[in-house]
């Protein structure tokens, strides 16, 4: 990787890492920012509200168990941790190929029959090794991963009434357990409007929330440790 790859690598996870974090009590706003909420979705007069939520007992142990949030150009995996809340990053121009991509033309309407019939027939393979040697090209893009965002709290204790979920409705990440006496509630969004991955931090407890932010590159390399601002303590 060259040295001017790493400097533009580096500034957009700096811009990536403009996620606020808010800490404090429930009689606070979020900066006013807030998950964007359509009017249509509301529910009509006489029509029962669903709810629509994922939800887990224990903290992700993979990537595939972390709750996905995004707003079209940021992504992040959210994992739920107690002890370290772990945040996977994307971001829309990392991926994998060409700068303008490699788009042939193509014309499916005279193999389309083809190819569905190979999938009405269970032979997966062989459609989907059709579809990307006649149909995408020399290679398609993946989006790679931007880095880790780590926080880290100084906390100790059993851990009760744990619950992890995503508010599918709302598109919000939501963690909340009690330890030492007290309650913790995390909530996490991304915001379209701001164009931000926000993280709202609550404790019941004052001074209970203290620990460091620290974001690590796949790309890059390791950042900086950043102390939780006094105002969370």
């Amino acid at each position: 990787m060259t040295a001017k790859t790493k400097e533009i690598r580096q500034l957009i996870f700096a811009g990536s890492l403009a996620t606020l974090i808010y800490c404090g009590s429930e009689q606070h706003s979020f900066a006013q920012i807030q998950p964007a909420k359509n009017q249509s979705d509301e529910p009509k007069s006489g029509d029962s509200k669903i709810e629509l939520t994922l939800w887990n007992d224990k903290p992700a142990a993979n990537w595939l168990e972390a709750m996905p949030l995004g707003n079209g150009r940021l992504g992040a995996m959210v994992f739920g941790g107690v002890a370290e809340e772990r945040l996977v990053l994307n971001e829309d121009t990392l991926y994998s190929g060409e700068p303008l991509g490699f788009n042939p033309p193509t014309d499916i309407t005279k193999d389309f029959a083809t190819v569905t019939n190979l999938i009405q027939t269970g032979q997966y393979a062989e459609a989907d090794s059709y579809v990307t040697k006649h149909w995408t090209g020399r290679s398609t893009p993946c989006y790679q991963p931007l880095g880790n965002l780590r926080l880290k709290f100084d906390s100790s204790g059993e851990v009760s009434d744990y619950v992890r979920e995503l508010d599918l409705k709302e598109a919000v990440a939501k963690v909340s357990y009690r330890q030492n006496g007290g309650g913790f509630q995390r909530e996490v969004f991304a915001s379209h409007p701001s164009d931000a991955i926000v993280i709202h931090l609550h404790a019941e407890k004052s001074g209970a929330l203290k620990g460091s932010i620290n974001q690590v590159s796949t790309e890059v390399g390791s950042g900086s440790s950043f102390g939780v601002s006094p105002a969370c303590a």
